[in-house]
């Protein structure tokens, strides 16, 4: 069991660091140089790239799938068919990302704190 539960978590957490490296990483350092560094500009970046990362991770998934995809429970249709997504399938991918993101506010927020935390003084 503890051998499926690895196999799972590991790709999730190269993906994260892949996205922490690839996207937030260029993200903040353009909001540093342009003299951003209040923690709210922090909460925002984490908040903007996790979602927007989601999406992008789900759209890339499902095109290399392929396959036409049906809402849960069948409740309101397809959300991926003939190689687009419909309606439905967009305010999914939309919600998985806002459901995403206030996690990645939380570690943009932890990024933050360490960044730009007060030097701390040497002790004699």
């Amino acid at each position: 069991m503890l051998l499926l539960i690895w196999l799972w978590w590991l790709p999730g957490f190269f993906a994260a660091a892949f996205a922490l490296l690839v996207f937030a990483a260029p993200a903040w350092w353009l909001l540093h140089r342009s003299g951003r560094e209040h923690w709210g500009y922090a909460l925002a970046l984490g908040f903007v790239v996790t979602c927007c990362y989601v999406i992008a991770a789900q759209i890339l998934l499902q095109e290399a799938a392929g396959a036409d995809i049906e809402s849960p429970l069948n409740l309101s249709g397809p959300l991926y068919e003939k190689g687009s997504w419909t309606p439905e399938g967009w305010s999914l991918l939309l919600q998985s990302g806002l459901f995403a993101a206030p996690g990645g506010s939380l570690v943009g927020l932890i990024m933050w704190r360490i960044a730009y935390r007060a030097p701390q003084s040497a002790a004699a």
